[in-house]
């Protein structure tokens, strides 16, 4: 995986205003549904509709279950599950539904999986060659001053744990 090196003016915590540098993942071009069927067709005996009818069922069957509220059990991958935010309130009476804040989905990976992820390869790259030194006091350049301004990018892409993003698969 490969991280880049880039100026960051921190928008939080002690040194909010300040201009720090910190490691981000580079994003490159998505994984599209139809290069993870690619995969698929070249790797088993699966007629290309057949490939696309599978996978297209297997994520009608994972949304529908998800849905529902149920935890769905992806083998090695790992689970995904609703998720909601609530509020709490002082009486039994006043607990309803509108004490829910938000309702998502969260994705927890396997033990195997998430002992896998720390192994693996990173390369800082600079895909800006230009000296930091030299743009040190230049606020206007290679800024990111999104929310919450995390070094640690997840990598989430799509909706995350949020729920969010498209399936993509329509058969």
């Amino acid at each position: 995986m490969d991280m880049q090196v880039v100026k960051a003016k921190m928008g939080v915590g002690p040194k909010k205003g300040e201009i720090q540098y910190t490691v981000k993942r580079v994003s490159y071009a998505d994984i599209t549904s139809e290069a993870i069927l690619d995969e698929i067709k070249s790797a088993t005996t699966f007629s290309p509709a057949d490939a696309k009818s599978m996978l297209g069922n297997f994520i009608e069957v994972i949304t529908d279950d998800l849905l529902e509220g149920h935890i769905v059990d992806l083998g090695p991958l790992g689970s995904i599950m609703p998720k909601i935010s609530v509020k709490s309130v002082a009486t039994r009476k006043e607990c309803d539904l509108s004490t829910i804040k938000s309702v998502g989905l969260q994705y927890t990976p396997t033990a195997d999986l998430a002992s896998d992820a720390k192994k693996i390869s990173m390369e800082v790259i600079d895909i800006y060659d230009y000296d930091y030194d030299e743009i040190e006091g230049d606020d206007d350049e290679q800024v990111d001053d999104g929310p919450g301004n995390e070094p640690d990018d997840t990598g989430n892409q799509g909706g995350g744990n949020t729920g969010g993003g498209g399936g993509g698969f329509e058969g």
